[in-house]
């Protein structure tokens, strides 16, 4: 194959109609090679042509294809006529701008002047919002190897100068210019010359991280001609493959294999915009909320005055709804803007409390409530944060003798266990296992838990609780991860002095009741062991029991109430304590202001509960001080003498 032969092969391609490469850049190489005609090439026009003054020789052109209008743009032309650009820039109207330019200095100390130049005449394309231009021209390789990140710009070499530079006897020498698209169009086709010298004996290697093309690979692409059975060793994907065997699949002998990618970086810069497919921002029935929304619903049975359904399906009634709703409004309001409307309150606390009341998965409350499940999740934790507080003063731990009084006396009065300041209870919550987490939530009953432990009052509301510990803590050793544990060992809990108790003048210290899970202390009382029963003991256990039972029944309110506990919560730890503590509040809130919230129409009058709420692991041989066992064997004598019932 001679020079011509493959010269003619490749311009001829190139050339084609059904091509698609709108703007073609030819240098003086052209000319020597015999193609005086350039300019009249079949299905372009000519946008520019201009060479040295001094030269004998055509010069360069600037090509553009047929049925693209242009136009000189004199001011940037006038820029560029000063010695290092020898001629001028071009419009192309309705496509984009293209700045046709040739580089033409003697030393290469001259490259900071070009550069200058280079980037007035941006800024002025970019005064009139240009965004997508196009430097095309012969540049020389030194200042594209070195500058052209200095102007945010691209690489791209043209295929044809090349394959003339490459087919030259003598060496490519640095200060020799060769073809080239310069672009900040794309940025994704990017072609780097690696080394200064090219010849026929010597491979030219190029870099290609071309993201869209070449799947991310960077190629070393030594002289080789293109052929048919190499389209598959590109490792294009399919439209690309379909591409090049549509226009180039005809030719025995055409380019090399650089080349071949050359030009693809061309007709993508050029011509093929990435398709970006846009992900849908929202569906399209989310945002008919209004219409489809389950307040809706709500409020034609608000007007049928059918208040049982209302109860059923978020637990309370119409009048603590609208309560809360005025409560936490502030706090978790969010503005509408000109994009989209917000979530209202009432939709976050009604999907919050309808997932609270039936543990439903997210994904199916999204038909209720037609709001999309990362909303859901969002809304749910927001407004579980702004019930925790506004409902704050609904569980306070008491902060003086007075308080704890009252509550002793509740005990005393409905349970016959006085001096009792609140009976303390924990459970295991089901959570789904957290990521990287291993085995630390992994409880002794074979799931994965974090626990709730609660101060229950006599009127079965919550004095105090702490969720959150996880799982795996030996049962009984979780009371110790508790503030309230840290302030009942520093003796800052406040509790009365001992007093006497009816029918005795013997004092008795103000104590907590427990079972089996906990350490017996001089303020913490437990059941005696079975082993050790006998009749007294007997006794003193079941009235223990008695007024224990208020947190059991507390626990099987939660769980009747709140069908969230029935299943394991699919949220990471921290969201589940969240959502639990809700609960919680939510339950002292009820119990003051919803008549219909009780127990007995939860659970049966017996306090029998079932539920996912599992127990503490029961422990043994605690070993006890003397002073603690001597409070206890106090109270199961006045139990069985004094304060028998």
């Amino acid at each position: 194959m001679n020079k011509s032969e493959a010269i003619s092969v490749s311009l001829d391609e190139l050339l084609d109609e059904n091509i698609n490469v709108d703007i073609l850049c030819f240098t003086e190489h052209f000319i020597t090679a015999g193609y005086e005609s350039l300019p009249s090439i079949p299905n372009y026009q000519l946008a520019a042509c201009f060479a040295r003054k001094e030269s004998k020789r055509g010069g360069s052109c600037i090509l553009v294809k047929n049925g693209h209008r242009f136009k000189e743009l004199n001011q940037i032309a006038k820029i560029s006529v000063t010695g290092v650009f020898e001629r001028c820039a071009i419009e192309l109207i309705d496509y984009k701008i293209v700045l046709a330019c040739v580089y033409r200095v003697p030393k290469l100390s001259n490259f900071n002047l070009c550069i200058e130049k280079i980037q007035i005449i941006l800024r002025t394309l970019s005064k009139n919002r240009y965004d997508n231009i196009v430097v095309a021209g012969d540049f020389n390789v030194d200042l594209l190897k070195r500058n052209v990140h200095t102007l945010d710009f691209e690489c791209v070499f043209m295929n044809i100068g090349l394959k003339l530079a490459v087919n030259q006897p003598t060496r490519l020498k640095s200060q020799t210019c060769i073809d080239n698209i310069a672009h900040n169009f794309t940025k994704k086709c990017v072609v780097k010359v690696r080394e200064l010298e090219l010849s026929d004996r010597t491979a030219q290697i190029f870099k290609f991280p071309v993201q869209t093309i070449f799947n991310n690979k960077y190629w070393r692409v030594t002289k080789r001609y293109y052929c048919k059975e190499n389209i598959i060793r590109l490792s294009l994907p399919p439209r690309y493959q379909r591409l090049l065997s549509c226009h180039i699949n005809n030719y025995s002998v055409v380019m090399d294999l650089h080349e071949v990618k050359a030009v693809i970086s061309l007709v993508l810069a050029l011509t093929l915009k990435k398709r970006i497919r846009k992900r849908q921002w929202v569906k399209q029935w989310l945002l008919k909320r209004e219409r489809y929304t389950h307040l809706n619903l709500l409020k034609e049975i608000q007007l049928a005055a059918e208040t049982d359904d209302i109860k059923n399906y978020f637990r309370m009634g119409e009048k603590c709804f609208d309560e809360l709703l005025q409560m936490i409004t502030p706090y978790i309001t969010k503005r509408d803007t000109c994009m989209r409307k917000s979530i209202t309150p009432e939709e976050k606390l009604a999907v919050t409390l309808r997932y609270l009341a039936t543990g439903r998965n997210i994904e199916d409350l999204k038909f209720s409530a037609i709001i999309s499940p990362a909303a859901i999740s969002e809304a749910i934790k927001i407004t579980c944060r702004a019930l925790i507080y506004v409902l704050r003063d609904y569980m306070k731990m008491p902060t003086q003798a007075e308080e704890w009084k009252i509550i002793s006396n509740d005990f005393g009065t409905i349970h016959q266990f006085w001096n009792c300041c609140g009976a303390l209870d924990g459970k295991h919550v089901g959570i789904k296992k957290p990521a990287a987490s291993g085995s630390m939530y992994y409880n002794y009953k074979g799931f994965y838990s974090i626990v709730l432990m609660a101060l229950v009052s006599a009127k079965k509301e919550f004095i105090m609780i702490d969720v959150g510990t996880n799982g795996r803590v030996s049962d009984g050793g979780v009371l110790f991860y508790t503030k309230f544990w840290e302030m009942y060992q520093q003796n800052t809990l406040k509790l009365p002095e001992p007093s006497a108790l009816p029918n005795t003048r013997q004092t008795f210290p103000y104590v907590f009741i427990s079972d089996e899970a906990f350490a017996l202390g001089p303020n913490l009382m437990k059941p005696y062991a079975q082993n050790v029963l006998n009749e007294n003991r007997h006794i003193f256990n079941y009235r223990l029991s008695r007024a224990r039972s208020v947190v059991e029944c507390a626990f099987g309110i939660l769980n009747s109430k709140f069908g969230t506990f029935q299943k394991d919560l699919p949220f990471e730890p921290d969201t589940a304590s969240l959502i639990v503590a809700t609960c919680c509040y939510l339950h002292n809130y009820l119990r003051k202001n919803a008549n219909s919230y009780s127990f007995s129409n939860e659970n049966g009058e017996n306090g029998n509960n079932i539920n996912r709420l599992e127990d503490l692991q029961r422990t043994h041989n605690r070993n006890p001080n003397c002073e603690a066992k001597a409070i206890r064997e106090n109270f199961c004598s006045y139990f069985c003498n004094e304060g028998r019932i």
